[in-house]
């Protein structure tokens, strides 16, 4: 009915989410599901659901779907769904200390993380940004402020 799923992929130790560069974690992360076609389930486009597997008539079978597919059986979606919230958690450094809801769905995981670290990296991204280089500024000094931002 539906293939087994492949572990979920293991980043190099320096993207494993730590609580400060959630950026580059949220950016890899992105890129796995949306290779996947898992992408559903951390936005909540793909539903559970008692009523998606498509059945073909001739057999009585359920049909095994793809997993970017929005209608996948209930089998099917629980695999995907703790594939991708597997993915988080595997690529975490310590999920219980960063907040991570990792006793529900992979939608409600990445929710949490989003809302605990979205608007930190955006304003610590926009404090970097504003940070300048002017002529007569010690440029070592310039560096390590920036490396401590």
């Amino acid at each position: 009915m539906t293939s087994t799923a492949a572990n979920p992929l293991k980043f190099l130790d320096k993207v494993h989410f730590d609580g400060t560069n959630y950026t580059t974690f949220k950016n890899h992360v992105l890129i796995t599901v949306r290779a996947r076609g898992a992408r559903g389930y951390l936005d909540r486009m793909i539903q559970k659901s008692e009523n998606n597997a498509e059945t073909d008539t001739k057999k009585g079978e359920v049909k095994a779907t793809e997993w970017s597919s929005r209608t996948p059986s209930i089998e099917e979606w629980e695999e995907r769904d703790v594939w991708a919230l597997g993915l988080i958690i595997y690529n975490t450094k310590n999920p219980i200390r960063l907040g991570i809801k990792m006793d529900g769905t992979v939608a409600e995981a990445w929710n949490t993380l989003k809302e605990n670290y979205e608007i930190a990296a955006m304003m610590a991204e926009k404090h970097l940004h504003a940070t300048e280089f002017t002529d007569g500024m010690d440029f070592t000094k310039h560096i390590e402020d920036l490396r401590e931002k």
